[in-house]
């Protein structure tokens, strides 16, 4: 009799093993799903990513070409310096007319109407002139760096 139970054991443990074995290859396959359901995870966020990445590149695309628009606008006024320096030396010169006048005169120039005004707007104009040679040189610079 003991044969017998011993063959019943056996019988036993064999079935104990197959169904330890059954719930290890469950647990494989739950495990299998996890990391299958990740890859879809994954690629959606992927998708999304670049999705709007190339949302972005086509948006900045867009202001890339307006900005290099108005650079070569700004860059364009460079004629109008000259022109507004001609402008500069010519008021000077009526103002260095108005001087020698004044000093024949023995009189003060800034008695004479219009003199002090003249002066304050060559001023002005000269700085002018110089910070739009400046932002000029800016703009020239900016469009050669992102060409």
């Amino acid at each position: 009799m003991s044969k017998h139970i011993n063959k019943i054991f056996s019988m036993i443990q064999t079935e104990l093993k197959s169904e330890k074995i059954e719930l290890a290859l469950v647990d494989d396959a739950k495990e299998a799903i996890k990391k299958l359901s990740d890859i879809e995870e994954v690629r959606r966020e992927v998708v999304n990513l670049a999705s709007k990445g190339s949302s972005k590149m086509k948006q900045l695309d867009k202001e890339l070409s307006d900005v290099r628009s108005d650079l070569v606008i700004a860059i364009n006024t460079e004629r109008a310096v000259e022109l507004f320096k001609k402008y500069i030396k010519n008021a000077q010169s009526i103002k260095n007319k108005l001087e020698k006048s004044a000093k024949e005169l023995g009189v003060s120039p800034n008695s004479i109407q219009g003199y002090k005004d003249l002066d304050n707007d060559i001023g002005v104009a000269e700085f002018d002139v110089k910070r739009l040679q400046q932002a000029i040189d800016l703009a020239k610079n900016t469009l050669k760096t992102y060409r």
